[in-house]
């Protein structure tokens, strides 16, 4: 058996210790018993449904011919764009079953319910050893070792390891403050005697 049951409605695959909703562990499985069907001929990237194939092909050719009707911004697949719609209506519904919170997303119900509810932290930093509950979050921190810059001011060319320093940092070009320049600075920059 490929399992451990995390709860009722969860379970842990054995092999690579990612929690899964119980029902889709059977399918998951497959992925490790290597029967992708289904082959991506521009990247050689294997799907187990033929659905998940076709909606990959559009990585490749850039097509989006979902359109938001509310802000203009386009999708891949009609499941994006009904999950994008609900960040205009408001409509939260999948709630956490533990607490009180409430999710316009199955997948952010999920993280959620991983982070804070079973508290796994199956992401290891290389460099420090420390423990994180999604993948992007760890590469994010693991860039702060390394030095690795991805996010570039557009205004002043500063560099930022994630996007939440940048847009704090471009909060800063917002200020309606005026900006204080020191007198020897200006001579510094003019050569000014």
């Amino acid at each position: 058996m490929h399992q451990e049951q995390i709860n009722a409605s969860q379970a842990q695959c054995e092999i690579c210790k990612q929690v899964l909703v119980a029902g889709s562990l059977r399918s998951h499985i497959l992925i490790h018993a290597g029967r992708k069907e289904h082959l991506c001929h521009i990247c050689g990237k294997a799907f187990l449904r033929k659905s998940n194939l076709e909606l990959h092909a559009s990585i490749h050719t850039g097509e989006k011919k979902y359109r938001c009707d509310t802000c203009g911004r386009r999708f891949r697949s009609l499941t994006d764009i009904n999950k994008h719609t609900r960040i205009h209506t408001g409509e939260r519904s999948y709630p956490c079953g533990l607490c009180d919170k409430r999710f316009t997303q199955s997948s952010h119900l999920k993280r959620h319910e991983m982070a804070v509810h079973i508290q796994a932290r199956p992401y290891d930093c290389r460099y420090c050893g420390k423990a994180f509950s999604q993948k992007q979050n760890m590469e994010a921190h693991e860039r702060t070792h390394n030095g690795e810059t991805r996010y570039l001011c557009q205004q002043c060319g500063k560099t930022f390891v994630d996007m939440s320093g940048l847009r704090k940092h471009q909060k800063s070009h917002q200020s309606s403050q005026p900006v204080k320049v020191k007198v020897e600075d200006i001579e510094q920059i003019y050569s000014v005697k």
